[in-house]
């Protein structure tokens, strides 16, 4: 009889043992961490965040209102004069291929007021004939700059027409370098797929 209690002992042990692995493995009363399957990182390859901003009139502009075109973000400022002189050229290259380029310059607006960039936009570049049809926005968190370079005045970030990151640039370009830049974005397109995952449209690069 005693066997026969010491088997049942050990039998409900091994059962208590199991279970205890399964909850261990897979925790049922875990909260599940939720995954943010749209953005995928800052570096070039990775799909860019869709950062949102505001122009002057307070219309929201994001990223992903370009998409489906190469779009140049480039952050300046006043106290930036390599800045000053990128615009225009940057301006230039878009207008030369308006179906396939855009480009949107963020004020650095933590670094001086947006009050400032209005003033600037005026004398230095409509006083002059410059025209900037391409948006200016309003940065007062500097998130962009943070975002995706930190250090570095003029910057210029690339994103194609999938939305993923292709080429940084720290420091002024002219108007070939502009060209030869966009140019190998637009002659060597990466191909995503696109596929749904809970709930969420995700877009795969060739790497997975």
């Amino acid at each position: 009889m005693s066997k026969v209690k010491n088997k049942n002992w050990l039998l409900i042990l091994v059962i208590i043992i199991i279970i205890v692995a399964i909850v261990l493995i897979n925790n049922p009363f875990k909260q599940r961490q939720e995954v943010d399957l749209k953005y995928f990182g800052t570096s070039i390859g990775f799909l860019s965040p869709d950062l949102e901003f505001n122009t002057s009139n307070n219309k929201v502009v994001k990223f992903s209102d370009y998409r489906g075109k190469v779009l140049m973000i480039n952050a300046w400022t006043d106290w930036c004069p390599f800045c000053k002189e990128e615009m225009p050229d940057i301006q230039q290259v878009v207008n030369e291929n308006p179906e396939d380029v855009a480009a949107l310059f963020v004020h650095r607006t933590a670094t001086e007021s947006a009050s400032k960039a209005s003033t600037v936009l005026y004398d230095y570049f409509a006083k002059r004939g410059i025209e900037l049809i391409s948006k200016v926005v309003l940065d007062p968190d500097d998130k962009f700059y943070s975002t995706f370079f930190g250090f570095g005045m003029p910057v210029t970030l690339f994103i194609d027409k999938n939305g993923t990151i292709r080429d940084k640039k720290i420091g002024p370009m002219e108007v070939e370098e502009i060209r030869e830049r966009l140019n190998i974005i637009l002659k060597t397109p990466i191909e995503v797929e696109t596929i749904t995952q809970d709930g969420e449209t995700v877009m795969v690069l060739p790497d997975g």
